[in-house]
Order: structure tokens, then C-alpha cells, then sequence
């Protein structure tokens, strides 16, 4: 089941004690506006045309992340269904380049 929240869509239920998600999308706005800003989509992203998350460390004593970061159930499988089905087939390694900006090593 949902919950309606007052400061945006319903969060997604989860098991007690997890924090609710209600990111509709790959990767949040805010995320994706601030990295298109500083040109930090990876190629793959932006020949696909959509964003994904991107993995950070959060750092010691931080807060936990906001629903509105977090990726419900049905939007990480439509996550992984994108980069299994459009991403891998791009992603065909080149010989003798160096790592892309965004990869991590």
C-alpha cells in the first residue's frame, strides 16, 4: 500500500523500520539537473537519453536519504530492465581508451 505525504506523491510501503521511496524516475531531478549542469552524464546516459542514479558513499554521520531519492521497487526493476536492455549493447569496451568522466576505477 501507499501513504500520502504532504510534500509529494505517495511513498512506497516498505517493511518496517525502511524508509519509504517515491522517486519516480532512474535518477532524481534534482540529481540529474546538477550533473547535465556540471557535464557529468556519462556518454551511455546521454546517448540513451535517460539518466541513473549514481552511486555515492554517504559519508559518516550524514543523514539518511531523502524518499525523494529513493527508487521504489518498480522503478529499480525498470531501472535494471533499461541497463541490461539499452545500456550493456552500447557498451562495447574500446580499445586503448582510458576510462570515460563519471566512471569510477
Amino acid at each position: 500500500t501507499a501513504t500520502a505525504t504532504a510534500t509529494g506523491p505517495p511513498a512506497a510501503a516498505g517493511p518496517k523500520g525502511m524508509r519509504a521511496a517515491r522517486c519516480p524516475g532512474m535518477c532524481p531531478e534534482r540529481e540529474r539537473c546538477e550533473r547535465q549542469g556540471q557535464a557529468r552524464l556519462h556518454r551511455l546516459e546521454v546517448a540513451t537519453g535517460a539518466a541513473v542514479k549514481e552511486w555515492r558513499r554517504p559519508a559518516a554521520g550524514s543523514e539518511a536519504a531523502a524518499p525523494d531519492e529513493l527508487r521504489p521497487p518498480d522503478v529499480l526493476l525498470r531501472t535494471v530492465r533499461h541497463l541490461v536492455g539499452r545500456v550493456v549493447a552500447r557498451a562495447e569496451p574500446r580499445a586503448g581508451a582510458g576510462p570515460e568522466p563519471g566512471d569510477e576505477a
